[in-house]
């Protein structure tokens, strides 16, 4: 495991040597992934020249007057983290938060002239109604223009009713609309150079910036918390299932590599998984990288 470590921080390292005097906008900064990524540059690129983090207004400045400042300045990389992670939200906000919001990024990203790299996040959960996921892009039952229509346009009531059927094939809203998100990625991109990261449930940290951070009880940490404290003395799992699980700093370091990736091979679309797949009888956790997805499709690994 130190091995790997080592192995995996050097090749990070070797990467954001090269990102010298670029400009990055991270889209969901105050986030658990976010406030890693930002720690992240911040700690190990000393010489990119800014990094926009996008949330909401200041006090003496409107999101309006944030955006033209943004825009006058030569962006070079955006990392889209931002979502609305509630499994269960509503579907009409979901599909703003997650679908539309994502389309109002895409636009504003075609007018960055110096535009290298953008990564979307997505889920490794998007495709889970497939029995069997492979590391590629998808179609899906229903249009996202159609969707994004219906968001804007419909009452809540009619709008579930009418697609009812369609989301009741994943497991919440919040995986629907980042898979229709994906679709949205795919078709509306145009020439930009674009990655879509998939990572799996994302946990405390394995050693940076610190050994075990973590700001929140989501996921893992809550049970883990609940058997901590006494709350719960037991439970119930299948020991021959995978956890599909991955360190933050783990996330936030694929998070740069991918980017310099897509960069590196702009005019395909880049489709990343960080995944844990660990032998039954392995007792540590291995996050490897995998890369694949060309524009017609066809696998490349």
């Amino acid at each position: 495991m130190r091995h790997e470590l080592r192995s995996t921080v050097t090749g990070v390292q070797h990467i954001i040597e090269k990102v010298k005097e670029l400009e990055g906008a991270i889209y969901g900064s105050t986030g658990f992934l976010g406030k890693m990524l930002t720690e992240k540059l911040l700690r190990s690129c000393p010489d990119i020249s800014m990094i926009y983090l996008i949330i909401r207004s200041q006090k003496d400045k409107c999101p309006e007057n944030r955006l033209d400042e943004m825009l006058e300045n030569p962006v070079s990389i955006i990392f889209h983290i931002a979502a609305n992670m509630k499994f269960y939200e509503k579907i009409k906000i979901a599909t703003i938060e997650n679908i539309d919001a994502t389309a109002t990024i895409l636009k504003l990203a075609k007018h960055m002239p110096n535009l290298k790299s953008f990564i979307h996040v997505s889920t490794i959960y998007s495709n889970c109604h497939i029995k069997h996921i492979e590391e590629r892009l998808y179609s899906y039952p229903i249009n996202y223009k159609y969707l994004i229509m219906f968001a804007r346009n419909l009452p809540e009531n009619i709008f579930e009713e009418k697609i009812s059927k369609i989301v009741s094939q994943w497991p919440n809203t919040y995986t629907f609309t980042k898979a229709i998100a994906e679709s949205l990625f795919k078709n509306e991109s145009g020439n930009l150079p674009i990655g879509i990261f998939r990572p799996a449930i994302i946990i405390s940290s394995a050693s940076e910036p610190l050994v075990g951070w973590i700001d929140n009880i989501y996921g893992p940490s809550g049970f883990v918390r609940s058997l901590l404290l006494g709350v719960a003395r037991f439970i119930h799992c299948n020991g021959n299932h995978k956890a599909n699980i991955v360190p933050v700093d783990f996330t936030a370091n694929a998070l740069i590599a991918s980017a310099w990736d897509v960069h590196n091979q702009h005019g395909l679309t880049k489709l990343v998984s960080l995944l844990d797949r660990r032998p039954p009888k392995e007792p540590l956790l291995r996050s490897p990288l995998t890369v694949c997805e060309q524009r017609n499709d066809t696998p490349r690994v």
